[in-house]
């Protein structure tokens, strides 16, 4: 069962990594603004492109 608190769910994982842009010189630009659109830190933003989370997310 997933946490009712959380705020990324598999649709919006789906889109965070659809819209990642890996390895261009904004690229923590382009990190600071999927946080900011999703309203989570920087790092939730890193682990989720990582697959450290939402790992069984396809």
């Amino acid at each position: 069962m997933g946490n009712g608190r959380a705020r990324l769910n598999p649709d919006k994982v789906r889109d965070i990594r659809v819209r990642y842009v890996p390895g261009n010189n904004q690229h923590e630009s382009n990190i600071a603004a999927l946080a900011t659109e999703y309203g989570v830190k920087p790092q939730a933003i890193r682990d989720v492109v990582r697959r450290r989370t939402w790992a069984h997310v396809k």
